[in-house]
């Protein structure tokens, strides 16, 4: 059994770990932790009131918050409030919507007076903890004179984004939207929250009854207020008054005129007048502006049907995306910002010796233009469909992905001039979405209106001279990888008597310290000195050891910086850990599904990982950014290794072993307009 204090520090692990990554599930914690970190629910530690409870600020680190909002007794009693709000947020993981960490539902026997008797009487405590965002809510912004209109176009852009989310993959009605609802975090990033009247919409219902009127005047639509009907149309009002108090500052008048919105765009013309030196900005945000009004006017319409949808509405927002992308020097402000720079634009599989069976492949090079993930498929046509199968993936913001075309293997194959492939590409909508595979969410954008983008790409076979091959040994052609460690010329051998026989298979050796590296059953990383001979029968004692984890697939030292780190990889997970060797201390946690191996390069500032499903991922080994993504279509990657003195890598895969060059990967310029195209 833990002690109270071990117990608490466990609670105070757990919740961090779901800080940092959201995937993990929220964590269940006890009624006296919660009372501990907030001073037993001191006034002090009081941040806000709502409807069906209240808000405290609890600590679980120095600097480190969490909010834990306590619904007030009246409405524990049947648990409904509790439930609906609970059960709401466990489905919900997206950036725009406040993230649930932990809940505690605890009921207790307490004495109670009563008639000058004391009696016991059961109680119950209903507790729910979120990320705690310091920088207040929407309210608090809505009249701020020095919040630019970028920040104002991207707000109501992320709201928009996070109720797409609610409606379309939750199925799930707020029912109470309005800017106090809607934190804003240190990035100005928003994200809704307070979902104790949200309302889960039968599949087979466009809307519900109720008797029981909730919700914020103001912001709550005529048919609600007067038929108690819920639909989604409900937030799609609720959002019009929002927008509105965004652009304008004020709420909806009650006959919104042309001369309303005129007198909006006229005030947002003069700001941009004194701010703004490009006239061509100028154009497109009060265009923006208009567009917008436009919107919310929509929205606010007393009739439900005529209301956009949130597809249509988040739609608007991404032929012209402000933020950076509109305000960077270079940009082209007169032009659409499109998704994807496309490399080359014809694949040449370029074939020797035609009587014989060849297999070949060709590289496509993909540059996500912009800062969310971009889908693709890669769709042969009809003559093609024969040596090429579809493909598709996920491009991730701000970055190159490098995909493997592969033909089959054939016999003297003829194809070129009409023949081709489609690359049809759309945003990434569906952030946590359990769908199957990239082509289904184009589908799917497709069903609901959304831009799906397409190019398409020539592909030709010539007949060239062999290549020539060189002349190994029958060793070295049958040798896959190798490494070298410059050791003196001695046998150590230990001890088995202190190892498991997993360690046996997963160990690192350092790449220039004589230092070797393991995990152990004890959930410990050791690192022994083979010079020092450490492991001496008689004195079975390890250079240092480091807090690891249990069941580790996969280990490598990388130095940065003058520090050295070490990568954790670990059985069955979604994502890797970099550790400061010198501390013993968590440095970052980084995602990548189904991650089977990870290491450094020894010539370039990169760690390469490769996935189950065949990924390999290259991340910054300075700032841990993913920088690039290899799909060389041969299956689940067992290996990777780096070659010294070069840019590649080598990669082993199910199907085959791939040799790769990377360096045009780590470069921060995009491929020539003219050797390409954008989609």
């Amino acid at each position: 059994m833990y002690s109270g204090a071990s117990t608490f520090d466990d609670y105070r692990k757990q919740l961090q770990i779901v800080l940092q990554d959201p995937s993990e599930e929220p964590v269940p914690l006890s009624l006296d932790y919660l009372k501990a970190i907030t001073d037993g629910f001191s006034s002090d530690r009081l941040v806000g009131r709502g409807g069906f409870g209240e808000v405290y600020r609890g600590v679980i680190g120095r600097e480190k918050f969490i909010a834990i909002k306590k619904l007030y007794a009246e409405h524990v009693v049947d648990d409904s409030k509790y439930k609906a709000e609970f059960n709401s947020l466990m489905r919900i993981r997206h950036p725009n919507i406040v993230q649930l960490i932990g809940y505690c539902a605890e009921t207790k026997f307490e004495a109670m007076p009563q008639n000058g008797e004391h009696i016991l009487a059961e109680r119950r405590h209903r507790l729910l903890c979120f990320e705690y965002i310091s920088n207040g809510s929407l309210r608090d912004y809505v009249l701020d004179l020095d919040l630019g209109w970028d920040k104002r176009y991207a707000i109501m852009e992320g709201i928009c984004k996070g109720l797409d989310f609610l409606h379309e993959e939750c199925n799930l009605t707020h029912m109470d939207l309005k800017p106090e609802n809607i934190l804003i975090d240190d990035d100005m990033v928003p994200k809704i929250t307070d979902f104790g009247l949200s309302r889960l919409r039968d599949a087979q219902k466009s809307q519900i009854l109720t008797h029981t009127l909730t919700g914020t005047l103001g912001y709550m639509p005529p048919e609600y207020l007067l038929e108690g009907k819920i639909s989604h149309k409900t937030d799609i009002y609720s959002l019009g008054v929002i927008m509105c108090e965004i652009i304008t500052g004020e709420k909806v008048p009650i006959g919104w005129s042309m001369e309303f919105t005129e007198r909006a765009c006229g005030r947002w013309m003069k700001i941009f007048e004194k701010s703004l030196n490009d006239a061509s900005l100028k154009e497109i945000y009060i265009k923006q502006v208009k567009q917008l009004l436009d919107i919310a006017l929509k929205c606010v319409d007393h009739d439900r049907t005529k209301r956009p949808g949130s597809s249509e509405i988040l739609n608007a927002f991404y032929p012209n995306p402000a933020g950076r992308s509109l305000c960077e020097s270079n940009s082209n402000y007169g032009q659409v910002i499109e998704l994807l720079s496309v490399h080359p634009l014809q694949l040449d599989f370029s074939l020797p010796e035609p009587k014989k069976l060849h297999r070949s492949s060709c590289s496509l090079h993909l540059t996500n233009n912009i800062d969310v993930p971009v889908v693709f498929t890669l769709l042969p046509s009809e003559r093609l469909s024969a040596h090429f199968l579809s493909q598709s993936g996920v491009v991730p913001p701000k970055c190159r992905y490098t995909l493997a075309v592969v033909m089959h293997h054939q016999q003297n194959p003829r194809f070129g001039n009409d023949d081709f492939f489609t690359l049809e590409s759309t945003k990434e909508r569906y952030q946590g979405l359990r769908i199957v595979g990239p082509g289904a969410l184009i589908t799917k954008a497709r069903e609901r209106g959304l831009k799906v983008y397409e190019v398409k790409i020539a592909a030709v076979c010539a007949h060239t001279d062999p290549p020539i091959r060189p002349n190994l040994k029958p060793e070295l052609a049958r040798r896959v990888s190798w490494d070298r460690q410059d050791v003196k010329p001695e046998l150590k051998i230990m001890p088995a008597r202190y190892h498991d026989y997993w360690s046996a298979q997963v160990m690192c050796v350092h790449p220039t310290e004589s230092w070797i590296l393991w995990p152990t059953l004890s959930r410990l990383l050791e690192v022994w000195d083979y010079d020092r001979m450490v492991w001496d029968i008689d004195s079975p004692k390890c250079k240092s050891k480091l807090p690891g984890t249990s069941a580790v697939s996969c280990l490598d030292f990388f130095i940065q910086g003058g520090k050295q780190y070490l990568i954790i990889v670990r059985r069955n997970q979604d994502k890797f850990t970099i550790w400061d060797y010198d501390t013993g201390t968590l440095v970052e946690t980084l995602k990548e599904k189904n991650i089977s191996t990870a290491c450094s390069h020894p010539e370039l500032p990169v760690l390469i990982t490769g996935s189950m499903n065949g990924r390999v991922s290259l991340w910054s080994s300075s700032t841990f950014n993913l920088v690039g993504v290899l799909n060389c279509d041969l299956g689940t990657v067992y290996n990777v290794f780096g070659v010294k003195g070069s840019e590649r890598i080598i990669i082993g895969h199910a199907h085959g072993i791939a040799v790769v060059e990377i360096g045009h990967m780590l470069e921060s310029e995009r491929p020539h307009e003219s050797e390409g195209s954008e989609i």
